[in-house]
């Protein structure tokens, strides 16, 4: 009865490990996404602006870095959400996000499968004001996940 929880470049990295661990019976992602090299296009995440500036610095625009990021990104949720499952997954979301932003979001939910998704009207940082609701929510999710585990998908 594995599960896992994780939020932004948490909800990022678990899609990978979702995606390779089987013993993982279900994931809640919240504010996460995909397709990195969009998300640093779009993001207004000020860790994300001062690696642009400082790749301008160095001749590059956002175009261009962009176009590198998505050549050298294997590691990307994109390219092995398709291997998850989508009964295997929680999704929440904040509409107002624009540090994973909301489209980047709605792309991993889609190649996930459409696995059952929460959108909260909350931006990356206010979503901590939906905190406590996601997390029963998640906790509930994953008791029903585990529940419904025929006796010979248990790991025991």
């Amino acid at each position: 009865r594995l599960g896992c929880f994780g939020v932004s470049m948490g909800a990022i990295r678990n899609v990978l490990l979702l995606a390779v661990e089987p013993r993982l019976r279900g994931g809640i992602l919240l504010l996460g996404g995909a397709d990195l090299a969009r998300i640093v296009r779009h993001s207004h995440e000020p860790l994300v602006l001062d690696y642009l500036e400082g790749r301008a610095r160095l001749g590059m625009s956002r175009d261009e870095v962009v176009a590198d990021l998505s050549a050298q990104i294997v590691s990307d949720p994109i390219h092995v959400a398709r291997y998850v499952g989508p009964e295997r997954v929680l999704m929440v979301l904040g509409s107002l996000d624009n540090k994973v932003p909301y489209p980047a979001g709605l792309a991993l939910h889609a190649e996930l499968g459409f696995p059952e998704l929460h959108v909260y009207p909350l931006g990356h940082y206010t979503g901590i004001l939906a905190a406590p609701s996601a997390a029963r929510l998640g906790f509930e999710w994953l008791r029903g996940r585990f529940a419904s585990l025929s006796a010979s998908e248990r790991v025991e």
